[in-house]
């Protein structure tokens, strides 16, 4: 068994779409943070996944305006 960066992004990405599903739906600061956590893990893991990170970052702003989705406790 080797423990390669592709098995740990096969569960880091998921879990950080989940996550960040969890938090837009449940309102949560926790979901967000433990999202943004997994992302990092995620480009650590895997460096080509930079982009998908700077689209993510330009996209939270319109997708938590557009549901009116105001972050907190």
């Amino acid at each position: 068994f080797l423990l390669l960066s592709e098995n740990l992004a096969i569960v880091t990405i998921p879990a950080f779409l989940l996550c960040f599903k969890r938090g837009i739906q449940q309102q949560k600061t926790l979901y967000f943070l433990l999202a943004g956590l997994l992302l990092g893990v995620s480009t650590l893991t895997r460096p080509t996944l930079i982009p998908f990170c700077i689209f993510f970052v330009i996209s939270l702003p319109f997708v938590l305006k557009s549901k009116q989705i105001f972050i907190s406790n």
